[in-house]
């Protein structure tokens, strides 16, 4: 029985270029199963999905973490506190296994490209959304090449880009733009900034904006404004402004990701909360 009142649940966006019919449940059966360096001596897998027998365009696993042990450092006896070799035996045993075995459920829906990870496991384990990301993007870039690549990005708040903007005074701003696959938005706006994009066959744009010289800071266009809004969940923006007289900072969209807290009780089980946040939601 857990002890964990509520589930945290991070969102990712997971887009392909191209993107032919079923590329997405191919590519994540792909970049499954194999182990991927993520932070120091911490390893990761997501293990192969499997799909649901309910919803077949929703799919099912497990990312595994776990710890490698270095056995050409020495160990330490605890009791004398002295530095000993590591064994041969143990040795051994280390090559075969990884230690502190972390394990998190996910669901990907196949429809949005959306994948949707357990921040906290039913052992009150915890994984936070970013080392998600960078695992999942490891995952994609072994399978990417010039034919088929792959974008990740983290679902911000939805308030991600008024926190980045409410500085004093803004003196700098940087809108990294991924173009995302076509009618993936039904926005008017979104529509209108991707198209920019796909007519000239760009995948990613970048655009910089330094405050003038003697001005009471950067005031984007409605243009510039549209392209923020849509790179916050497509791409990052970055701003650095004046947080008070002598005290400036740097702010992104990355350091917002949205959390959905959801009671652990309103499910039989963790998997089936995940799968029915993760299909109910579009990101938008």
């Amino acid at each position: 029985m857990t002890s964990v009142n509520f589930i945290e649940i991070g969102f990712i966006n997971i887009v392909a270029t191209p993107h032919p019919t079923g590329v997405y449940a191919a590519s994540l059966a792909e970049a499954s199963n194999f182990p991927i360096k993520y932070w120091g001596s911490n390893y990761a897998a997501i293990r192969k999905p499997k799909m649901n027998r309910r919803l077949p365009h929703i799919w099912e696993g497990v990312i595994t973490t776990w710890t490698e042990i270095n056995t050409n450092e020495p160990s330490i006896d605890k009791e004398t506190l002295d530095s000993i070799d590591v064994e041969q035996e143990l040795i051994a045993i280390f090559r075969r296994r990884g230690f502190n075995n972390k394990e998190f459920y996910y669901s990907f829906n196949e429809l949005t490209h959306t994948i949707g990870v357990e921040l906290v496991n039913d052992q009150g384990k915890s994984i936070s959304i970013i080392q998600i990301e960078k695992i999942i993007t490891k995952a994609f870039e072994r399978i990417s090449n010039e034919n088929q690549s792959f974008e990740i990005t983290v679902f911000p708040e939805e308030d991600a880009l008024e926190k980045v903007f409410a500085f004093q005074r803004i003196d700098r701003v940087t809108i990294v733009l991924k173009r995302p696959n076509p009618g993936d938005h039904s926005a008017e706006d979104a529509e209108e900034v991707l198209k920019e994009l796909e007519e000239q066959n760009i995948k990613q744009a970048t655009y910089d904006f330094s405050r003038q010289g003697g001005s009471n800071g950067i005031e984007l266009n409605e243009f510039n404004e549209k392209r923020a809004r849509v790179a916050s969940s497509n791409g990052h923006v970055k701003a650095r402004g004046l947080v008070r007289r002598g005290l400036s900072e740097v702010r992104s969209t990355k350091e917002y990701p949205y959390v959905k807290r959801v009671p652990a009780d309103v499910a039989p089980s963790f998997k089936a909360i995940i799968t029915d946040e993760v299909s109910k939601f579009n990101g938008e």
